[in-house]
């Protein structure tokens, strides 16, 4: 349990570091594009909203990090549940076959295995898998042969790294985005400029250029 809130303290201390280093980023390529960026309170504004949704991914991000300590554990235990049900269910069809036998038709357990319970489980005993536990699927690993502790930590530790690369590219999609809006709030400037004296007194038309 301590482990557990040890975990979470990391992932909001490596999340904000994160995100005030893809602030600090967008700042200096702001810095780049424009040699004097005016700031506003608007853009402060989507600074602030930037700032809370990198804060955001970025803690999710490092609790799919952090999760990867317990994918043994989580597949010993997915294993023992899986296990579990297939006894129980070739007693039942055992016993459902004997009935048969005597009374006639008796509908057999199906094959499936028990998907939903090994998730509700997965997500009871370690939470921090609670956001990827709904992909875990039991009779896609089924499929793929016999069930195993070493093929049920190679799908939860699939389905840790597809969560992480979302993370990423939804933190590359805010930067884009908020980058990209404020550089939209940055106004246009004139600039006038003379190129000199006519003789007579008289000054050079000045030209104006908006950039």
């Amino acid at each position: 349990m301590f482990a557990i809130i040890g975990n979470i303290l990391a992932c909001v201390m490596w999340g904000g570091l994160i995100s005030i280093l893809l602030l600090v980023g967008v700042y200096m390529l702001l810095k780049l594009f424009y040699a004097y960026y005016s700031w506003s309170i608007w853009s402060g504004l989507v600074m602030l909203v930037l700032l809370v949704f990198l804060f955001i991914q970025s803690c999710l991000m490092m609790g799919a990090v952090y999760a990867k300590d317990y994918v043994e554990e989580a597949s010993l235990l997915a294993y023992t549940l899986i296990e579990e049900a297939k006894s129980h269910a070739g007693e039942v069809n055992k016993l459902a076959g004997e009935v048969k036998a005597h009374a006639g038709e008796v509908e057999e357990l199906t094959g499936d295995l028990p998907t939903e319970t090994v998730t509700r489980h997965l997500k009871k005993e370690f939470p921090v898998f609670a956001a990827f536990a709904e992909d875990f699927d039991c009779n896609k690993l089924a499929r793929k042969g016999q069930v195993t502790t070493l093929l049920i930590t190679a799908e939860i530790k699939a389905l840790i790294n597809f969560y992480i690369l979302r993370r990423v590219l939804w933190i590359l999609g805010f930067l884009v985005v908020g980058l990209a809006v404020l550089c939209k709030l940055q106004p246009k400037r004139s600039y006038t400029y003379g190129t000199g004296y006519y003789g007579g007194g008289g000054s050079a038309p000045s030209s104006t250029m908006k950039f």
